[in-house]
């Protein structure tokens, strides 16, 4: 492979934030590269099919261009400091140009700009998704949380799973802020049945539902016990991808969307069933693992405008419990001038709560409303703010046969990937969640939560058990995810993979997710 010149900068880890700093405003990096001077360093290995070398092109003098003429992978990578992003939120963005990427089977492939880490519980791969075919230079970023055990990174730039050429230019892997320090004398805790004190509502327990409604859906939601439906905001049309920078076609969706809710509200409030407006599909989408609204000006004005919107039109709905401001928040890389995802939900939590004084609203840390980001995450001083969380883990479980590099046949409980998860474990990493909600005595609201259907045996059963009791013990809503959606994670179809037809009788997954929704009908036996 022909020299690349690159530069690398490790400095110390990020000092603490000042009072009333943001993440986005304070920040220190592990690694600058741009590619511009330097000479080839040794700890930079490059391996695959291709080639990959240093061209006059970028947003300087030179970028890096990798070739892949045939199918195939290529990847440049160097090792990083474990112990300078060990615990920390750190945020990696590049600038990426592509020409003629082949689709990969798979979105996390194709163009590569990704950290991989090693620890004891196994590897993981952070990168940035759906990046193939023909396009210009373009910013490109994600945020996430590096676990506390990690024993190696790797920064890796490539192509895999594709052809074509890639070029990169202002590689950076920066460590944001700090944890949020926790108050001295945290408050009292409410009990369970008072920690939603927004409303006289009862505890809510339910499942992710939606785009389209129908009618015999929600009554058999009503049948099994549940009296929440988080309704997703979905736009799933398969031309999306050529629409999603036409806000006048965004206006289209959102309008059409909300006559579909509007058309079931009435049944809704008739069965005791409260939903819970979800904005899964912002603005300008997401893309590559991070929203336009962090990108662009204009989605941003639009994403405020549009909860303006969803305010007035949903204040007096009896049915409307609440608004979800944004599904998995995909911070990503922030342009300059633009709000960071806190500071954007602070501010539209603001403006919520001008037009609407009594539903709640609810809050996802970024990035991807994970359990681990609410150490990172301030609370938001607005009235009514509910802090939601979703909850996968582990991932190699939960996901098998769905993520690459998680094949199927994990079991739980059981030792995954040198770890021993059980119902102890699952209390052990929510943990963090638990101490938010003591901390600041706010309700927690799991807004997903599921297990693949093919995992062995009652292994996804055993799971969604054990989340269940300990959402329970804790006094938390949750939402399952989803009903009579995709398949894979419908209860009412069986384990074999390939089979997605209904189960002749009730699967043991069914049975768990029917015996939590039972307690609402309980509540309501002593509560009428």
């Amino acid at each position: 492979m022909p020299p690349i010149a690159l530069f690398i900068a490790l400095l110390l880890l990020a000092t603490p934030l000042a009072q009333g700093e943001t993440d986005s405003s304070r920040s220190q990096p592990v690694v600058s590269v741009d590619f511009e001077n330097g000479v080839l360093s040794p700890d930079w290995k490059s391996e695959g099919s291709g080639n990959a070398t240093l061209v006059p092109e970028g947003f300087g003098a030179k970028s890096l261009l990798v070739t892949l003429p045939d199918q195939g992978s290529r990847f440049v990578h160097i090792p990083l400091s474990a112990e300078s992003v060990r615990g920390r939120r750190i945020a990696l963005s590049a600038h990426v140009r592509g020409e003629n990427v082949t689709r990969p089977r798979e979105p996390w492939n194709g163009v590569k700009v990704m950290l991989k880490t090693v620890a004891p519980g196994g590897t993981d791969y952070q990168g940035l998704m759906d990046l193939y075919g023909t396009f210009n230079w373009k910013s490109c970023g994600l945020i996430t949380t590096i676990p506390a055990d990690v024993t190696e990174a790797t920064l890796m730039l490539g192509i895999q799973d594709a052809s074509g050429k890639a070029w990169f230019d202002d590689v950076s892997l920066l460590v944001l802020g700090k944890l949020r320090s926790r108050p001295a004398s945290p408050p009292a805790l409410l009990p369970p049945e008072k920690l939603d004190r927004r409303t006289d509502l009862p505890r809510l327990r339910g499942v992710m539902y939606g785009p389209q409604g129908r009618e015999e859906d929600i009554r058999k939601l009503a049948e099994w016990g549940a009296n929440l439906i988080r309704w997703q905001f979905y736009w799933y049309d398969g031309t999306f991808p050529e629409k999603r920078l036409d806000l006048a076609l965004y206006d289209q969706w959102l309008e059409a969307t909300m006559a579909e809710v509007d058309r079931m509200l009435p049944l809704c409030e008739q069965l005791g069933i409260r939903v819970l407006i979800d904005l899964h599909t912002p603005p300008g989408a997401t893309e590559s693992r991070q929203s336009a609204i962090f990108q662009k000006a204009e989605y941003q004005k639009k994403f405020l405008e549009v909860w303006e919107k969803l305010a007035r039109h949903y204040k007096d709905k009896p049915a409307i419990w609440g608004y979800d401001l944004l599904n998995e928040p995909a911070e990503g890389s922030v342009a300059p001038g633009l709000l960071d995802w806190h500071s954007l939900a602070d501010l539209t939590a603001h403006r919520v709560r001008e037009i609407d004084p009594h539903r709640a609203i609810i809050v996802e840390p970024g990035p991807y409303g994970g359990w681990g980001n609410l150490p990172f995450f301030e609370p938001i001083a607005v009235p009514g703010i509910v802090y939601s969380i979703h909850m996968y883990d582990p991932l190699a479980f939960t996901h098998q046969g769905v993520l690459d590099g998680y094949p199927v046949g994990v079991e739980y409980p059981g030792m995954i990937r040198g770890v021993l998860w059980n119902k102890e474990k699952l209390r052990e990493i929510l943990a963090p969640v638990r101490e938010f909600q003591k901390d600041y005595n706010v309700p927690i609201f799991v807004g997903e939560f599921s297990a693949i259907r093919w995992a062995p045996g009652d292994s996804a059963a055993c799971y969604l058990r054990d989340c269940i009791e300990i959402f329970e013990e804790y006094g938390w809503d949750w939402a399952y995810h989803a009903f009579r959606e995709w398949h894979g994670w419908n209860v009412e179809v069986g384990s074999v993979k390939d089979d997605t037809s209904p189960a002749p009788v009730p699967t043991t997954r069914e049975k768990e997710l029917r015996a939590g929704l039972s307690k609402n009908q309980s509540a309501r036996a002593v509560n009428p």
